[in-house]
């Protein structure tokens, strides 16, 4: 039998309650939730409340800026 590692969950802007359901009850405990807005940590709040589940979560607010704007390198060389 395989254990259930706990791991970052990243939800995006779009994800509301019934994707939320759907990622708290796949998840394992100590899962850490990386949140877009606190519109979206009171739907998180909302969703486990529903679930009615024994399982710890962590919550953490980001921005999207953080995860996905990659630095872009770029060349001071003419060619």
């Amino acid at each position: 039998m395989f254990a259930m590692v706990p791991m970052e969950i990243e939800i995006s802007s779009g994800e509301w309650i019934c994707a939320l359901l759907k990622r708290i009850e796949e998840a394992s405990d100590g899962s850490i939730f990386l949140l877009p807005s606190e519109m979206h940590l009171h739907a998180f709040y909302v969703a486990l409340e529903l679930l009615a589940t024994n399982k710890k979560f962590t919550t953490r607010l980001f921005s999207s800026q953080e995860f996905h704007d990659q630095p872009k390198p770029t060349s001071t060389q003419a060619r």
